[in-house]
This record gives C-alpha cells, sequence and structure tokens, in this order.
C-alpha cells in the first residue's frame, strides 16, 4: 500500500503544534519546571511530556501492483508519480485512489522525478543506460538520452532547461539540454559520481562519489 498522510505532531496538554524542538530541550525545561528530576515517580511530572502524533489528518492510499522503489510529488502538489522496476510507472492524484495514467514496461528503470513545472517526468533505464522523459498527462514518450556506459544517476536543474548523467565505472558526466536533447558538456573524473545535484542558480552541479 503506498499513499499519503499529514502528520503533525501536538502537544497532549495544550494542543499546540511543536516543531523541531529536541527532546533534551523538553526534557531540562520540564526538570526546571517540575522543581527536581523528571524521573522522579511522579505521574503529574511525566504526563507533561506525552507527545503524540495526530493521525486525525486526511490521507489517502493506492493500491500499487508491485514493490515500489521510486516515489516522486509533482511540484504542484497534486500528482504522485510511482515506479515500479520491470513492470510499471503510475501517475496518481491525491483526489482519487485510482491512477490518471499508467505505463506498462518490462524495463530496469530506479528513479523517476518530475519536471519543474509537473507536466513532464523523467525516469531512469539503468538495464539501457538511458534516461527518458514522458508527457505527465498523456504518457507519450518526449525524449531519450543514451549512452554506452551504464548510467548510475541523473538530476535535473530547478529551471527544467539542463540534465546531467553520470554514467560508467569512473566519473563520466553529461550535461544535455532538455529540449534539443544535446550533449552539451563532458566532465571526467578518476572517481564515480554516485550522485549529482544542481546549484540552485543552475550554473554549477555538485557530485558525490
Amino acid at each position: 500500500m503506498t499513499g499519503v498522510l499529514d502528520l503533525r505532531l501536538t502537544h497532549l496538554k495544550k494542543g499546540k503544534s511543536w516543531l523541531a524542538v529536541p527532546i533534551f530541550i523538553l526534557m531540562a525545561w520540564m526538570a526546571m519546571f517540575a522543581g527536581g528530576s523528571i524521573f522522579q515517580n511522579d505521574d503529574r511530572q511525566r504526563e507533561i511530556a506525552e507527545i503524540q502524533v495526530d493521525r486525525t489528518a486526511r490521507g489517502i492510499a493506492w493500491n500499487v501492483e508491485g514493490k515500489v522503489e521510486s516515489i516522486a510529488f509533482s511540484p504542484d502538489g497534486t500528482k504522485v508519480a510511482t515506479l515500479v522496476p520491470n513492470s510499471r510507472i503510475d501517475i496518481w492524484s491525491l483526489q482519487s485512489p485510482e491512477a490518471v495514467l499508467s505505463i506498462l514496461e518490462n524495463v530496469g528503470r530506479s528513479e523517476v522525478v518530475f519536471g519543474p513545472e509537473g507536466d513532464w517526468f523523467a525516469a531512469s533505464n539503468k538495464d539501457q543506460n538511458s534516461l527518458q522523459l514522458w508527457n505527465a498527462q498523456t504518457g507519450e514518450p518526449l525524449r531519450t538520452f543514451e549512452d554506452p556506459t551504464r548510467l548510475v544517476c541523473f538530476a535535473l536543474s530547478h529551471d527544467g532547461r539542463w540534465i546531467a548523467t553520470s554514467h560508467g565505472d569512473r566519473a563520466i558526466i553529461y550535461v544535455w539540454e532538455r529540449e534539443s536533447g544535446k550533449r552539451l558538456r563532458v566532465y571526467e573524473s578518476n572517481d564515480q559520481a554516485k550522485c549529482l545535484a544542481f546549484s540552485p542558480d543552475d550554473q554549477q552541479i555538485v557530485i558525490g562519489t
């Protein structure tokens, strides 16, 4: 079962939201206000620390056929893509338990990512050393980026204009223009790039080896 659940941390006593407050800070506060150790056998002191996860918020679940290996939200938060290797890619709406789009294929895809506008998505195919773009509304293939060497990972620029891919046991990194499919840059290193990320202004690429 795959789905979305809204979670919110609330304090049992006052119903207030607690955001990113380390538990040891809460313990220190409780010790001061209790006038002694929080580990005393006084139930009134222990109940101050009672915190729960509020699971009453709206959620939705989808019955995905197969084991999901990659999942992604669309930028506008209205759709979710799920990828089951050697089986399918499904696009789901947060308003419906049924898939709005399904692409069935028997290839070894491993990751799915939406473009910045949410109208297309990218899915890697490590079996065929390629990255393919799809129309998120129709499921039509838009473009394929491929190389003879093994595809390791990829990253999309924030504006969606560029795509970086890492290939092979050596760090061969290509930068592609998405619209034309042209390879613009080639970078090589002795270490394999296992992950990539564009800087916020899309002028730099950081690599992890």
